[in-house]
C-alpha cells in the first residue's frame, strides 16, 4: 500500500473502529516532499538556479548557511527570546 491509500483508510474508519482493531495511533514517518523545481509540467515551480545557489552555499560554509537559514525560518529578529530560544535554533541543525 502506498501512503495515500493508508491515509485514506485511516480517515475513512472511525477512531473507535480503528482502536477496536488494536491500532491506537498512526504516524506518517516520512511524507513525500512537494516537487519544487520549475519544469515544463510544473511552470509555477522554483528556478533551478535557486537550488544551485543553496548547494553552493552549503558546500562553501555549511554552518554559516544553516545559521542564516534558521534565523529566517524562525523569524528570530522578532521571535527570539519570546517564542523561540537560541537553543531551539541551534538544535535544529547541530546534532
Amino acid at each position: 500500500m502506498n501512503l495515500s491509500v493508508i491515509c485514506k483508510l485511516i480517515a475513512q474508519k472511525s477512531s473507535t473502529a480503528i482502536h477496536d482493531q488494536g491500532v491506537s495511533k498512526a504516524v506518517i514517518m516520512g511524507g513525500v516532499p512537494p516537487f519544487l523545481l520549475k519544469t515544463e509540467d510544473n511552470p509555477e515551480g522554483v528556478n533551478g538556479s535557486v537550488f544551485e545557489g543553496i548547494k553552493k552555499a552549503v558546500a562553501s560554509d555549511r554552518y554559516a548557511f544553516f545559521t542564516e537559514f534558521y534565523k529566517n525560518f524562525y523569524n528570530t529578529d522578532q521571535l527570539l527570546g519570546k517564542r523561540v530560544s537560541e537553543e531551539v535554533v541551534k538544535a535544529s541543525w547541530q546534532g
